[in-house]
């Protein structure tokens, strides 16, 4: 997430990244190459793995909080993700 250490550079404080609430309808196809550690019912891949990324190294000592955002800036679909000072 490049754009997070650009963030940080322009010393911006607050990012919005929306991950979209995914199909609820969804099935994981039986054919996938990979495992997500997702169970059966995908509720959208980006919206499972972001804060997993966001915890990890490389980019968790970038990052003071995350927070689900308000409904006008998606709700369940996005996060406010607030970065360290400095």
């Amino acid at each position: 997430m490049t754009f997070l250490r650009g963030a940080k550079i322009r010393k911006i404080r607050l990012v919005l990244i929306v991950t979209g609430k995914g199909d609820r309808d969804a099935r994981v196809p039986n054919d996938r190459p990979f495992d997500l550690g997702l169970d059966k019912r995908v509720r959208g891949v980006l919206r499972e793995m972001t804060p997993r990324w966001l915890r990890e190294p490389g980019l968790a000592e970038l990052i003071a909080d995350t927070r689900t955002a308000h409904r006008r800036h998606g709700g369940e679909g996005a996060l406010y993700v607030y970065l360290r000072k400095g």
